[in-house]
């Protein structure tokens, strides 16, 4: 093979390439569990790590702390991340996530080390 057949060549399967490339390197839709039917610690662990949108700002989940309880009760916090302005809001917000169209309203208060977080006790 000379040198111009194998360029050519070259050229030919490269313009090929970036037709297929795409198909192949899409990511997988995540899928995320479906919080209307109700909340759960395991639940919004699948959600760690995702960013919620609320009027004031973005609000990024980075902690579902489970506690030890006694009894047939559930209990957990939500720790988000904020900018300064949103950690000051105390109170209902609504919060929508982007990936999964889903829409929650927490109660949210001030938390430790310039977090937010929403508390629950649920009945099992």
């Amino acid at each position: 093979m000379n040198k111009r057949d194998f360029l050519f060549s070259g050229v030919a399967a490269a313009s090929l390439a970036p037709a297929t490339l795409p198909a192949m390197a899409q990511p997988q839709a995540r899928s995320f569990p479906d919080l209307a039917s109700g909340y759960s610690a395991e639940r919004f662990e699948a959600f760690v790590g995702e960013t919620f949108q609320t009027a004031a700002g973005p609000l990024t989940l980075k902690v579902v702390e489970r506690l030890k309880i006694d009894g047939p009760a559930e209990q957990f916090n939500l720790h988000f991340t904020a900018p300064a302005a949103e950690r000051a809001a105390s109170g209902l917000q609504t919060l929508q996530h982007a990936g999964s169209g889903q829409a929650l309203v927490l109660h949210l208060e001030p938390g430790l080390n310039g977090t937010v977080q929403a508390n629950f006790s649920l009945l099992a």
